[in-house]
């Protein structure tokens, strides 16, 4: 979502700081709150609780350390990227920042067996790897104006914002996020999304990070993740936990804005989480649902917690 995965109408949120050889998270919350608020959460959580009780597969948690001094940094952009600087300027991170993300999305017909409507880890689209789709995914988020960003949207009227190549992207929600959106998808193209990430990229002026280090700050969380699951028309992926891509390269997060409106060359970038690539729909209406939770007992979205759900529309 780090964008936290779930939207960026305005990206508004916190950013958690550490010392430059620990890792740090920016908060960003869906919908204008700068914060995750308790009842949210605790309202997120019950819904995951009921569901896993009637169909999640259960994983260990497993515990990592992250701590979070705060600072200050300074950022510029273009006037329609303000929310993300504005987010910058408030709680910047000295050496860094991740965003969270968890998308969101719902397809697939119901004739098909649940283990048929997602590709396997490891397959490769057109010669795009779900690693090189990752980063595609994250550029295509962090490039889109705010007032038509699909993360920030909260019906799904802008899902088809800067839809381009051969896998259309579906989005989710910052921080810790319950979604319902409603999107017409095109048929017969895959559908490609998070269910629980991390994204780092440095802080301008801050870019000291090598690739190896971003990525290790990207890794955040994501052994701690637990109630993983992915249904679609009620039909549960299994084991959603196989599904966990990291870059494969570091690259620059803003690097599909036009040169003239680029915040800076933010590299290395690196993302690391759980990630789906649907198989093409008929036409048809579908409804997906999607989530999970980090377990760990750090600042950095240590408890994230993600409920989505799309009806998807493909025609």
């Amino acid at each position: 979502m780090s964008a936290a995965t779930s939207g960026l109408s305005v990206l508004d949120g916190s950013m958690g700081t550490t010392d430059p050889n620990r890792s740090s998270a920016v908060r960003l919350a869906r919908g204008g709150n700068d914060r995750e608020s308790a009842s949210s959460a605790q309202a997120v959580s019950a819904v995951l609780s009921h569901r896993c009780d009637t169909s999640l597969q259960r994983q260990p948690a497993r515990s990592a350390h992250a701590d979070n001094p705060k600072s200050d940094a300074s950022t510029d952009a273009p006037e329609y990227f303000s929310t993300l600087i504005s987010l910058q300027k408030t709680r910047t991170v000295m050496f860094r920042k991740i965003i969270v993300s968890a998308a969101a999305a719902i397809v697939f017909p119901l004739p098909t067996l649940a283990a048929d409507f997602a590709f396997q880890p490891g397959l490769s689209i057109k010669g795009h790897s779900v690693a090189q789709l990752s980063t595609e995914w994250w550029q295509w988020a962090m490039s889109t104006p705010s007032e038509v960003n699909p993360l920030r949207d909260p019906t799904g009227a802008n899902c088809g914002t800067a839809q381009q190549g051969a896998v259309w992207f579906l989005a989710g929600g910052f921080g810790s996020s319950k979604i319902r959106r409603s999107c017409v998808v095109p048929a017969n193209k895959p559908l490609f999304f998070p269910v629980v990430n991390m994204l780092y990229y440095p802080a301008k002026g801050n870019d000291t990070y090598t690739c190896e280090q971003a990525k290790a700050s990207a890794a955040l969380n994501n052994e701690s993740a637990v109630d993983l699951f992915v249904e679609l028309n009620g039909f549960a992926l299994d084991n959603v936990k196989k599904y966990r891509v990291a870059s494969e390269k570091c690259f620059d997060i803003f690097k599909r804005i036009q040169p003239e409106q680029r915040p800076y060359e933010a590299y290395p970038s690196a993302s690391d989480g759980y990630w789906v690539l649907l198989k093409p729909l008929k036409r048809g209406r579908y409804t997906l649902k999607f989530g999970g939770r980090y377990n760990q007992e750090s600042t950095d979205y240590g408890h994230m917690i993600q409920d989505i759900e799309y009806e998807l529309i493909a025609q």
